[in-house]
């Protein structure tokens, strides 16, 4: 196998939301050198860039890759979809920028990654902090999306400005990662400065088959490229940023995982960490399809969530435990209003979780995926009880007088039928976490090293040993700001690794 003749300090698997900040931040140690590989291809092509087109590039076989889940509900298959480009899933993704609460991360805080840690990275790294890359945006509004707002605040959810700004249930357009009507990924905001710098490199088209290791210690990475097979060697640390699907995936191929899966898959064990690939969490939610009429002409056609709301489930929940997002679709109809909206909600923090591992060791081996939705009694609940809310506000004026709906929906009472709705025919939100988790019996220690091995890293949502109650690009990006504290931290020092 031919070697890159370039060692560096530092080799970064996966340019997305992690991935990138934590580039940006490594490359400003000027004797720090860093490796990033990404598995696609660039970010050139401007309808990466049209918030409009995302339904149709989130999709996209030549920007994203397909995960196929197992049978699940009557028996469908459903596809998860990622970002397999520069600057991964925020390439592709709804670009809603939500935070979460507060509590979210402070369940976290045994690991030493509490709110306090989290909103000094997510200040850091927002433009609206004087200080940050990434710029932030409002949807735009729309005579449909007001409707839906002053219809929220009859039913006593209080619109605000900034959906970020403040706890409890409230509504606000969307925060979204558009400047200027153009989306800005985290490789916009972060990776292409970075490898301006002379400490950095992007190689694309290299997608890493596994972590080298001498004994338990990562040494480098072997990866696929068009020229073939590539081994890229690492001084100091491998640092593993594919995201919630892909990370644990690469552990288990470099034989880092549950022994039993990786003697399954034909891999020898190289450190027992049982923990990979489980605790997998996700966002299953309903959709409710709506024609909207006799609403003034909107302009151009939609293409984006507008509103978000939290809210309680139920008047007796401690706190507001479920999203909902208001997306308007389509142009002017004949009426002179818009075609329709979608209104969906999700429990914000659910309890079920699944996994993810491999079935053999080499790339093109299908994963199995075990989404396991509402198998907990809770996220049941949550989700029964979301959906009376979400009706009786949909039944409330002012949005009841132009709202019909386009598609059947079960009874707000048959807390079966609307459980089987949700695995039949609801929707993924593409938020999963947890797969390397942080904390006491998980994944990796309170400073992201791999159990079982050294220099070795994971730092992306995978590391999320609960679902924050939001969207997870922010996070996400936090978590790679955070990670370019702790390595920073080490390459400054060059101290040696435990």
């Amino acid at each position: 196998m031919p070697y890159d003749s370039s060692i560096v300090d530092y080799i970064i698997v996966g340019s997305g939301a992690a991935g990138s900040v934590l580039a940006h931040r490594l490359s400003q140690t000027p004797d720090c050198s860093v490796l990033v590989l990404e598995a696609g291809g660039a970010d050139h092509d401007e309808s990466l860039r049209v918030p409009a087109d995302f339904l149709a590039v989130g999709s996209d076989p030549r920007y994203t890759k397909q995960f196929a889940t197992e049978p699940f509900g009557d028996g469908q298959v459903e596809q998860w979809s990622v970002g397999r480009i520069t600057g991964g899933s925020t390439t592709v993704n709804g670009m809603i920028w939500n935070r979460g609460g507060a509590g979210d991360y402070d369940a976290w805080a045994a690991a030493g990654w509490g709110w306090a840690r989290f909103l000094e990275a997510f200040r850091m790294i927002e433009g609206s902090s004087g200080d940050g890359r990434q710029r932030i945006g409002l949807a735009g509004r729309d005579p449909a999306s007001d409707l839906w707002l002053d219809t929220l605040a009859r039913r006593e959810i209080t619109p605000v400005r900034d959906l970020n700004g403040s706890g409890g249930e409230r509504a606000a357009y969307a925060p979204l990662t558009i400047a200027d009507g153009h989306r800005v990924s985290a490789a916009d905001a972060y990776l292409h400065d970075a490898v301006k710098r002379p400490n950095v490199q992007l190689r694309l088209r290299c997608d890493v088959r596994l972590v080298v290791f001498d004994g338990t210690t990562a040494t480098g990475v072997e990866a696929v490229t068009p020229d073939g097979e590539v081994r890229f060697s690492a001084r100091r640390e491998v640092i593993i940023c594919a995201g919630t699907l892909g990370s644990p995936l690469l552990l288990e191929r470099s034989g880092v995982g549950d022994p039993q899966v990786l003697q399954a898959a034909g891999v020898p064990v190289v450190a027992e960490n049982r923990a990979v690939g489980g605790n997998l969490r996700q966002h299953r939610g309903i959709s409710l399809i709506t024609k909207l009429s006799n609403l003034p002409a909107a302009g151009a056609p939609f293409g984006t969530t507008t509103v978000v709301s939290v809210l309680k489930s139920d008047p007796g929940a401690a706190g507001p435990d479920t999203e909902v997002i208001f997306h308007p679709f389509g142009g002017p109809d004949a009426d002179g209003g818009i075609a329709g909206a979608a209104v969906g909600y999700y429990p914000r923090t659910p309890t079920s979780t699944g996994s993810i591992h491999i079935t053999g060791p080499g790339l093109d081996d299908v994963p199995r995926l075990v989404p396991n939705y509402l198998s907990t009694d809770q996220d049941r609940q949550v989700l029964v009880a979301g959906f009376a809310r979400v009706r009786a506000i949909m039944a409330t004026d002012p949005i009841a007088s132009v709202m019909t709906d386009a598609a059947p929906v079960p009874a707000a009472g048959d807390e079966a039928a609307i459980v089987r709705h949700s695995l039949e025919h609801g929707f993924v939100a593409n938020h999963q976490i947890g797969t390397c988790a942080l904390g006491p019996a998980g994944v990796v220690t309170d400073d992201l090293r791999v159990r079982g091995t050294d220099g070795l890293r994971v730092a992306d949502a995978s590391v999320m040993p609960t679902l924050p109650s939001g969207n997870t690009a922010a996070p996400s990006m936090a978590i790679g700001w955070i990670a370019g504290d702790l390595v920073s931290k080490a390459c400054m020092e060059r101290a040696p690794y435990a």
